[in-house]
């Protein structure tokens, strides 16, 4: 207070921050002043402050001295406790962004992770930074300012360190790290097994699994037991497919069996998850075989047996062109889907001899290659690999494809006999040996040169099993 009445103003304030007899601070003011009327009506009030900072910690008396324009003053004394600026970093994994601990439960690839370092602190009460380091490697990537929480996801699968540095008011730093399990993100589609994408026949026990794993699966067990014995029983890492071998060891049963049971935390490891396929790996047996030349068409009759899988396919080849067809016992296949024209007799002897066929199961087995006897042929009704009729033949047929055209995926279809239905997607396969002489390209396969050039085609309904056939084309 600046003393009773009007008599007496303030001159100056000095501070001694240490009470050490030094002035640290003088103040010639001007200040605020107030008149208090509470009883004292001649009495004068004057507010005065000053600010300080220490660099050691300890208790300080500070002292303030007012001095008025009487040669008088009045001193008062405080204490100032001073603390050592400290800072804890602490950081943790949050179920959402500022709520409730997640603790170690582990996240899916992708997912969102909400991380939170709210439980820091500081000493002065204030943390006046963030940053965040994300993969592990003590560098603070992300500088988050004032803010406390962090949302990141991960790609991959795979326990990842991910740590926070906090910075106090005064310019000191603490680190803190967590862990994060981030698990593998499943296939579409129900959890399971299917061998071979869901196929009903192989002809080698070596397969892939295909596999859609629960939620948080870690590992998956397969067996060829139901009961998970030991010696028939692998555990392996998750992937969408895995390589596996079907038990082969019982003569006569060729209904295979796969099980499998996924491991992880919130997984039920009792439950089991099966498919079956037939094993088959006896080819079919052609009983009797013969063809005929019917005007531009070559009858053929056959006779094939398969007790396992059955009769499926059957193949024409006449030198280095080959025809697939579905097999029936009577074939009519026209002369020009083997490069051949009927042309004359005089070719007589390279139909009977050049020509071959096959036929495979269902599982894909297939017969080896046998000759194929043409009966009937007569002068003018003969077949020939010419490129053209003679005097009273038959004209070729236009081929499918010739260098410097294209032939779209429906027309290929066509000729491979594959009937696409209304909704069915059309897919062509060109091996690295041919595409040389044709390629692929916008729908249409392009014949690029001369030659010979083998393609699978492939018709996939909105339902059912996708059939494939390969064709043979020269250009």
């Amino acid at each position: 207070f600046g003393g009773g009445g009007y008599q007496r103003d303030l001159t100056s304030i000095v501070w001694d921050f240490d009470t050490n007899g030094t002035v640290d601070k003088t103040d010639n003011g001007p200040w605020n002043s107030w008149y208090l009327d509470r009883g004292h009506p001649y009495v004068r009030g004057t507010y005065f402050s000053a600010q300080h900072s220490w660099t050691t910690p300890g208790d300080y008396t500070i002292t303030v001295t007012a001095n008025y324009d009487d040669a008088t003053s009045d001193s008062v004394t405080g204490t100032v406790k001073v603390v050592a600026d400290t800072v804890t970093a602490a950081i943790a994994r949050t179920l959402t962004l500022g709520g409730a601990n997640a603790g170690s439960s582990p996240v899916l690839e992708g997912a969102s992770v909400f991380l939170s370092a709210a439980a820091s602190s500081a000493i002065g009460g204030v943390v006046s930074k963030y940053e965040w380091d994300l993969n592990g490697d003590d560098i603070y990537e992300i500088d988050g300012g004032s803010a406390s929480t962090y949302t990141t996801s991960f790609t991959q699968h795979g326990t990842k360190t991910v740590g926070v540095r906090v910075t106090s008011r005064g310019g000191l730093t603490a680190t803190a790290t967590t862990s994060i399990e981030v698990r593998k993100v499943p296939p579409v589609g129900e959890a399971g097994v299917s061998i071979k994408n869901g196929a009903s026949y192989t002809n080698t026990k070596a397969v892939q699994l295909n596999l859609v794993w629960p939620e948080y699966a870690t590992e998956v067990r397969v067996s060829n037991d139901g009961g998970f014995a030991a010696s028939k029983t692998q555990t392996v890492s998750l992937a969408e497919t895995v390589n596996w071998e079907l038990d082969d060891s019982v003569a006569g049963i060729f209904t295979k069996v796969v099980y499998v049971r996924f491991s992880g935390s919130g997984v039920d490891t009792t439950k089991t998850y099966s498919d079956d396929i037939i094993l088959d790996t006896t080819a079919p047996t052609i009983e009797s075989s013969a063809a005929t030349a019917e005007g531009s068409k070559l009858a053929v009759s056959l006779k094939a047996t398969d007790d396992i899988t059955g009769v499926d396919d059957v193949q024409i080849k006449s030198e280095s062109t080959t025809v697939t067809k579905d097999y029936t016992t009577s074939l009519s296949v026209p002369v020009s889907e083997l490069g051949l024209v009927v042309e004359s007799s005089a070719v007589r002897k390279m139909a009977a001899t050049k020509l071959q066929v096959r036929v495979s199961d269902k599982a894909g087995n297939w017969t080896e290659w046998r000759s194929l006897s043409v009966a009937g042929v007569k002068s003018g009704a003969a077949t020939s690999s010419g490129a053209s009729s003679g005097s009273g033949g038959v004209p070729a047929a236009k081929p499918l494809l010739a260098a410097g055209s294209n032939a779209k995926y429906s027309a290929l279809a066509a000729a491979a006999k594959l009937v696409v239905a209304k909704g069915s997607r059309v897919s062509i396969r060109v091996p690295a040996s041919s595409l040389k002489i044709c390629r692929p390209a916008g729908g249409v396969l392009i014949g690029l040169k001369t030659g010979t050039c083998r393609v699978t085609v492939t018709v996939a309904p909105k339902a059912g099993r996708a059939k494939s056939k390969t064709l043979t084309l020269k250009l």
